[in-house]
């Protein structure tokens, strides 16, 4: 810091407010009240009274299943204002030509849409089955594919839960993945994936076929 703003008056409780975002960010978005407080270097009781804030705000939310405090709808409107500026499609899309060229294999981006999660961009891999299965514009199942499962891991449920809904009414009586009719079985799915930090799924398309993806926080 320079000493010209070193001197300027500032607001404290503005700053501290930024040091529990920040705090929150380097946890990879979602920390729980001890997490935080040890990262902020505040007492649990004072980022306590920080947090009520940031959530009526909407800087931050408070995720019901877990109870982990999490960057909040705000923050995202925020963050992808500022990658805008940044021209994020152009660092996209050479992040995922870059990552088909070191691997071989086939790239996408997706985001989420009010239908579910979209591929906005591919890269084409070196498979031939990618031909048959991957276009811009897809909108891929949220139960049953990587993709989708790292949307439904990381979203609010609130978000995901009548299109999960919708999915477990489909597959029901059906040969194929029964494992998530049973109860708590997404919950657990969520949890897991949350967990490794990726969702990763094996032969549903062919038994030669897999999928790895990750949240982009």
């Amino acid at each position: 810091m320079s000493s010209k703003n070193a001197l300027q008056k500032g607001v404290q409780s503005v700053e501290i407010a930024a040091r529990v975002l920040s705090a929150l960010a380097r946890l990879g978005g979602e920390g729980s009240l001890k997490w935080i407080s040890a990262e902020t270097e505040l007492s649990p009781s004072r980022l306590h009274s920080y947090l009520v804030s940031l959530r009526r705000s909407g800087l931050v939310e408070q995720n019901g299943d877990t109870g982990l405090y999490r960057l909040g709808p705000l923050t995202r409107q925020i963050g992808l204002a500022a990658i805008d500026q940044l021209d994020q499609y152009d660092i996209l899309l050479s992040a995922a030509k870059n990552m088909r060229d070191r691997t071989g294999k086939t790239v996408c981006v997706s985001v989420w849409t009010d239908r579910g999660p979209m591929v906005a961009h591919w890269a084409r891999g070196l498979e031939p089955l990618t031909l048959l299965i991957m276009n811009s514009g897809l909108i891929p199942p949220l139960l049953t594919t990587a993709l989708g499962r790292v949307f439904l891991s990381y979203l609010p449920a609130s978000e995901t839960k009548k299109l999960a809904t919708n999915e477990l009414a489909a597959l029901a009586g059906g040969e194929v993945f029964p494992g998530l009719q049973e109860p708590g079985a997404i919950d657990k799915l969520k949890s897991t994936i949350r967990a490794q930090g990726y969702a990763h799924t094996q032969s549903i398309l062919s038994p030669y076929s897999s999928a790895i993806a990750a949240p982009i926080i």
